[in-house]
Formats: structure tokens, sequence, C-alpha cells
């Protein structure tokens, strides 16, 4: 099982994830039974996109043992992805329940850690605990955060405007009225999300058909994320980019070293967490990969 789709996209508050369907079946229709509306994954790579797509999840049922990425470094991820106040609240659940995992996972700040099999009663009101710490979250980041909102808004209807207008001159230069060209210049923030979803999109359909190490390209992985992090407005680190390129930290940041070498990104301090380095594409770098997207996909336009 790899994803419900039973609820629609925008009504979805809680996300399953668990590697057995059997559980995560279960688990939705205690959670549908009480009028909480869910979504199943059975894996960490599909729960970050779900993530990256939906945004009103407010809490994530997480398995703690999970083939490839296991529930802490989901969370982990997850958390990389938020800014401070804005990410989902966690409920942990396993089947082999011990002292350290408890204390781990009490570090995470979850909201409570159930082992299984899980009794329905408990899941639901676990959940119900989460959505309700997630809503108070986001009151309180609403509440003290109301004018930086409005300068963050007033900051990307600028850059929309500088790239419509970017688009308008590169139309203006084609001189044909065709258009097509309209299409192949528009670096609009929505026609380049959905240009990089389709590239993500034949991504993983190359990934079910071929091995990772036999194509894997992460330097192109991380650069098409840094991309997508800025064009949706998320932040990137490390870790996160590592998941993304399926490959180790370690060389995630050597990849990471060969792009800020070359001027493609750029690291710099995390303003509320010194302690971490976020990752950035530069001006240089989103130009680049903005003209490449249209290349690619205006031989969709003009076929």
């Amino acid at each position: 099982m790899n994803e419900d789709v039973s609820v629609g996209v925008d009504d979805v508050e809680a996300l399953i994830v668990d590697d057995d369907a059997c559980v995560l079946e279960e688990m939705i229709e205690s959670l549908d039974a009480e009028g909480i509306r869910a979504r199943a994954v059975s894996g960490g790579h599909d729960a970050l996109e779900v993530l990256r797509t939906v945004r009103g999840i407010r809490a994530v049922v997480v398995d703690l043992r999970m083939p490839q990425m296991d529930g802490f470094a989901l969370v982990r991820a997850i958390r990389d992805m938020f800014a401070d106040g804005e990410a989902p609240r966690i409920v942990f659940v396993s089947g082999h329940l011990d002292t350290d995992a408890a204390v781990r996972a009490m570090r995470e700040d979850a909201i409570d850690f159930l082992a299984k099999p899980i009794a329905c009663e408990d899941l639901v009101v676990a959940v119900q605990r989460a959505l309700s710490r997630a809503r108070e979250d986001r009151d309180q980041r609403e509440a003290v955060g109301s004018v930086a909102g409005m300068l963050t808004g007033l900051k990307e209807q600028v850059a929309i405007v500088e790239r419509n207008l970017q688009s308008l001159q590169g139309d203006g230069a084609c001189g044909d009225g065709d258009d097509h060209a309209a299409t192949r210049h528009d670096h609009s923030p929505a026609v380049l999300e959905a240009r990089i979803a389709r590239l993500v999109q034949y991504r993983e359909l190359r990934r079910q058909q071929f091995p990772d190490d036999l194509f894997g390209d992460p330097a192109w992985d991380i650069l098409l994320d840094l991309m997508r992090g800025e064009v949706v407005g998320y932040r990137c680190y490390t870790s996160g980019l590592a998941l993304e390129a399926r490959v180790p930290p370690t060389t995630a940041a050597r990849y990471i070293d060969s792009l800020v070498d070359c001027g493609l990104a750029s690291r710099y301090e995390d303003p509320e967490d010194r302690r971490r380095a976020m990752v950035a594409i530069t001006p240089k770098s989103y130009r680049m990969m903005a003209d490449y997207l249209a290349s690619c996909f205006a031989v969709d336009v003009d076929a």
C-alpha cells in the first residue's frame, strides 16, 4: 500500500507512515470513524513528497522502524522542511518499545509514543492531541508573526512581478507574438513548480525501473531540490538534501561543497539555530535552472 487517495488533497489533516499495509488500513479506518481526515503512505520518501504538496497536514503518525529511512530520520527531515513552529506534530508508534527509543522520542518533542498493537482509542486521542497542539502552534505563530508575514508576502509579490517582467522582456525579444514563446519564457513560481514536479516524477519513474547507483546523480538531485525549495518556499539543510538524493549526509556535503565552489549554491547560518547551516540556490543558479526548465519543456510546447 503506497498511499490512500480516498481523501481529497485539501481535506487531509493527518499523515500515517508505516511499512505495514494492514496497520495502515486499520489506523486510517480508526481515524476516519472519528472524523479525522488522514492519508497513508508506506515510507519516508513518500511522506516527504506528500508534505511538500499537501499544506494542511498538522499531525504525522510515524512508525519507528521502517526500511530505507527510520522514524527518527524522517522526523528530522520533516523538521528541516519547516520553519520553527510550522512543522506538524509527531506521534511515534513501534512494535519494539524500549527505554532508549522513548527517551529519543521525548527529545524530538513527540506528542505520544504508542506501542503496537495500538488500541483505536489511544490512536485517536494521540492524533487529536497532536492536531490540537498544532493549532495552538499556528495561532501563536500568527499572533507573533503577523507583521513578518505581511512583509514576506510583499517580498514574494515583488519577486513575482520582477519575474513576470523578465518573462515579458523575453517574449518581446522573440518578436513573433507566438503564444508558445510566452509559455517557454514563463518563469513564474507556479510554472516553475509544475516543471520541477515533472522532473521529479520522471526521476522517480526511472528509480522504479533501474538501480539508483546506476544512473544516480546526487549533485543534480541536490540542485533540483534547492530550486524547488526556493520556488515553493521551504528551507533546505544537508540532512534533507541527502535524503532526497538518497546518499549519506557526508556524501551530500561533498556535493554541496562542489556546488558552492561553482557558485551554484550557498551556505548560510540558520538565524533560528546557529548550530545548523542552511543551503540555498544562488541567484545565478536560479536563472540557469529556470532557463534550463524552460528549454526542457519547450519541446512539449512545440510538439
